[in-house]
């Protein structure tokens, strides 16, 4: 693909993630995805066939952002509670659009789940996987016997409180339970 084709790709899933994580996938149309993207909708079928496809692009996408943020930390520490530390940070940079907008890997991990379930929930499962095997990485690498259990609890308080902070539209519910986080993070035994 020329580098031309692959930046039109390229915008046309960045403005297809935009438009989903705003709207939702079943609202959210291919004509829609073009216009925001300024292409002919002819383009988006050249990439991509079906909208499960772009759907599919889409969380490969979130995976690879993600994967790239988890080099970044790694390359900056070798300490795994700080490389955790940094991993809350993120919702805290953005705390204004998360109560606005909600998540937009807990969404549309919640898309890809719904349009998934009649064919293998391979998609959905994908989306939040990278993250878990992380995180689990990291509380193993401190020595934590329930790895496992920690890092599902500290995704699922952060997934929680974003969807109470935008349901309720209460940027402080989100803050708050950051901070709880940040110091259960700060006082965790290496060893359990």
């Amino acid at each position: 693909m020329s580098p031309r084709n692959t930046h039109k790709r390229d915008l046309i899933l960045a403005e297809g993630e935009a438009l989903i994580y705003r709207r939702g996938f079943r609202r959210t149309t291919l004509a829609d995805i073009a216009h925001a993207a300024k292409v002919a909708l002819g383009n988006i079928y050249y990439y991509f066939k079906t909208k499960d496809e772009l759907l599919e692009a889409i969380s490969a996408r979130r995976t690879e952002a993600f994967t790239e943020r988890c080099r970044e930390w790694e390359a900056h520490s070798s300490d795994p509670r700080l490389r955790l530390l940094a991993y809350l940070d993120l919702p805290g940079e953005r705390i204004d659009e998360l109560t606005a907008h909600g998540c937009p890997i807990g969404g549309l991990a919640q898309e890809f789940i719904k349009e998934d379930r009649e064919r293998d929930g391979r998609i959905g499962h994908i989306v939040l996987a990278a993250q878990m095997d992380w995180v689990q990485n990291q509380f193993h690498a401190l020595g934590r016997r329930r790895a496992h259990e920690d890092a599902a609890h500290l995704i699922g308080a952060i997934q929680g409180a974003i969807l109470m902070a935008a349901a309720l539209n209460d940027p402080a519910l989100l803050k708050i339970e950051l901070a709880r986080l940040h110091d259960w993070l700060k006082t965790l035994p290496s060893n359990d």
